[in-house]
């Protein structure tokens, strides 16, 4: 039953990596399971490649928690796989009914999260107040203008896989901040249609990137964790609030990047294949992109925020007793 629910929580994270601006991080946080990710991801060090190369597979599987790893994973699959074949043609035709629910879902896990923080003082609030700024300053910048070298790939990878660990971030939202949205897709995309041996390198530095950085990222925040747990916390909350301003529900685009990196401060795209790389927010009576679905995009809001008051009802003692 266990595994079966770590499987679930995989699932919903996995979910929201398609969701450009929300954070499987985020989706940990919510569902308890962030201090134990973090503590597993720390597991993976030297004395597991020992174990491994002694064939010591019963003590190494125990050290991962190989059970809570392989459920998560499963999960995490499913959900990517849902996610593409569902939420994202969801974005395409009902953009702010699924913006709202998420910003419900954020919003409700600010004020969850931050009630179990422990005693909300002074240098709680200024840490809130940090993460706030952080994200929203994140949530407006101009993209860079990326490029093809083994470094760009390497540094990306390492960068954009923090979003795992932190609640609030993006990883799509940092690559096309990076200006390497689109070119680590069209790699990727190139080397399955043609097999190319020079999009491989890249992306296996891609992943070589990701899987360094996750590995220090995981033992930097698990370090602060231990010892500046509520601080931390309340950092995470002000990351979760700050990234609010880039799901809001109703938002018409002002500027798009093509394929080749080139940003154009238009409303609309001249190019089917041209994303948006930045918004600007609006109200329902205002929105132009579409139908604005007001009542909806409402409710979903009101189902997303309780949903979250349903867990903590369902588990008080997550994080401790109530504040």
């Amino acid at each position: 039953m266990k595994k079966l629910a770590n499987a679930f929580k995989g699932a919903a994270m996995g979910v929201a990596e398609v969701i450009p601006g929300v954070s499987g991080g985020t989706i940990a946080f919510i569902t308890g399971i962030y201090e134990k990710l973090l503590n597993t991801i720390t597991e993976f060090d030297h004395l597991l490649v020992g174990m491994l190369m002694r064939g010591e597979l019963r003590s190494a599987w125990k050290k991962v928690d190989g059970g809570f790893v392989l459920s998560l994973l499963s999960g995490m699959v499913g959900g990517l796989i849902v996610g593409v074949l569902t939420i994202s043609s969801l974005l395409e035709s009902h953009p702010p009914v699924v913006w709202g629910f998420f910003f419900g879902l954020i919003l409700a896990s600010f004020v969850y999260i931050l009630r179990r923080t422990g005693k909300i003082d002074a240098r709680v609030i200024g840490m809130v107040v940090l993460g706030t700024l952080m994200a929203w300053y994140i949530t407006v910048l101009t993209p860079a203008e990326g490029s093809t070298t083994y470094v760009n790939f390497f540094f990306t990878g390492s960068i954009a896989i923090c979003a795992l660990i932190l609640p609030g971030v993006s990883g799509s939202f940092i690559m096309l901040l990076l200006g390497m949205y689109t070119i680590v897709l069209g790699e990727t995309r190139n080397f399955i249609e043609t097999r190319e041996i020079d999009s491989l390198l890249l992306l296996m530095t891609f992943c070589i990137g990701a899987l360094l950085g996750l590995l220090i990222f995981a033992r930097v925040v698990s370090w602060l964790l231990k010892r500046y747990k509520r601080p931390v916390f309340g950092l995470l909350c002000g990351f979760m609030l700050g990234s609010l301003n880039a799901i809001w529900p109703w938002r018409d685009p002002i500027a798009f990047v093509d394929g080749a990196g080139n940003i154009y401060e238009i409303g609309s795209a001249l190019d089917p294949d041209w994303r948006v790389v930045r918004e600007a927010n609006r109200l329902p009576a205002d929105y132009l992109s579409g139908d604005p679905h007001t009542a909806l995009t409402i409710i979903l809001f009101a189902l997303g925020f309780l949903l979250v008051l349903l867990l903590d009802r369902l588990d008080l003692k997550r994080f401790g007793s109530k504040s």
